[in-house]
């Protein structure tokens, strides 16, 4: 099956793929990804988008009576961010699980980042890569929300955004977030985040005036 690993990844090779950027390696079990593909198929057999079900039902942006119906395009219309700064407005973020997690030997928790603020590849990115600024801004709301907010090791955690080429929700700009979790403790901290924003970054304290290209969702 496309896009299948044969064996897990161990946790070291996944901060190797995603320090190298070989973020395409990456991926779930054969049983990970049916199920995804399943789910994909039953979505579409129902007419109902991924991002506007997402939109309802995962990130509560859209009241729960929208009509699922509502095509990708309509649903995103509806979205608008408080503030284009990234993570600077509590109601711009929201982190869920990873329903269809990527295979890992180590035991893991895998979340999702959602952002409505504006997060665009990097004009001069061959591969649709976000900005070096915008990376250290992602590194700084890691470190708030899951270092110093959960006290979770920075050395469990491994971060990344996926680049144009392989994003299966292009709609919805969202960071990947991987809790080893060999401590049951550092589960519940990672659990204890899900529906929240997690931390609020406060511009003037981490210096920086930064604002990305105007670009609405």
């Amino acid at each position: 099956m496309s896009g299948a690993l044969e064996k897990p990844l161990q946790w070291n090779e996944v901060k190797e793929i995603v320090s190298e950027y070989r973020l395409e390696e990456l991926g779930r079990s054969p049983e990970g990804l049916k199920e995804y593909h399943n789910f994909k198929a039953s979505m579409q057999a129902k007419g109902i988008s991924l991002t506007t079900n997402i939109f309802i039902n995962t990130l509560h942006w859209l009241p729960v009576d929208t009509d699922p119906h509502l095509s990708t395009e309509e649903a995103v219309k509806r979205i608008h961010y408080t503030d284009p700064r990234l993570f600077a407005n509590p109601n711009d973020t929201c982190i869920t699980l990873n329903d269809f997690p990527y295979w890992i030997k180590e035991p893991t928790i895998h979340l999702l980042v959602w952002v409505r603020s504006p997060m665009p590849p990097d004009p001069n990115s061959e591969i649709g890569d976000i900005d070096n600024q915008t990376k250290k801004l992602i590194e700084e709301y890691v470190q708030e929300t899951f270092v110093k907010g959960s006290g979770i090791d920075r050395d469990d955690i491994i971060w990344w955004k996926n680049y144009t080429k392989i994003q299966s929700i292009k709609s919805i700009p969202h960071v990947h977030v991987l809790i080893k979790t060999e401590d049951k403790r550092v589960e519940e901290k990672a659990r204890a985040l899900v529906g929240t924003p997690g931390a609020t970054l406060k511009y003037d304290d981490i210096g920086q005036n930064y604002t990305s290209n105007q670009v609405k969702l």
